[in-house]
């Protein structure tokens, strides 16, 4: 809300999102790193009229559903993990807990797919998560791991991947 003044007239209007890591509270002492935190999506929309809105919320993929539901951490982070036989066996006790050998945190970066509202929260190593933002502000995770129907099988899954 303003306290005071007013948004320029010729402000572009539409939803601002900021995605970003964000350690679960319950785990920040067992995580490896802030990095490895889960994604969190911050949205504020600029309605035509009306007052701008602000929300925030974890994007749901498969890993921050497992975690939430045992109520504990199931994974050992990846960004901060050291290399070689420790952090295979990293990923190996992953899978064995968690049934998945990296947590698909999609906290890295953002892709709008065209009008609709509709968003992927990207992170490098796994598939993304569908979202979609709705004009009020609030987001939702439609889709965890979301694969195009099928059409996105490689392991270089970011859009922007060169090489």
């Amino acid at each position: 809300r303003l306290l005071f003044g007013a948004l320029p007239a010729d402000l572009p209007r539409g939803a601002v999102l900021k995605n970003g890591p964000n350690p679960q509270p319950e785990y920040t002492s067992e995580q490896g790193g802030w990095l490895d935190g889960d994604g969190m999506l911050h949205c504020v929309v600029l309605p035509v009229e009306g007052e701008a809105a602000y929300s925030r919320t974890w994007v749901r993929t498969e890993g921050f559903v497992k975690e939430r539901e045992a109520k504990r951490r199931l994974f050992d982070g990846s960004l901060v993990a050291p290399r070689g036989l420790p952090l295979l066996w990293g990923l190996l006790m992953n899978g064995l807990r968690a049934a998945q050998p990296q947590k698909d945190t999609a906290n890295t970066g953002l892709l709008p797919l065209g009008k609709g509202g509709r968003v992927l929260a990207l992170m490098e190593q796994c598939l993304p998560a569908e979202l979609r933002v709705e004009t009020d502000g609030t987001v939702t995770t439609l889709a965890a791991g979301f694969d195009f129907d099928g059409q996105l099988k490689d392991l270089a899954r970011h859009p922007f991947a060169g090489g």
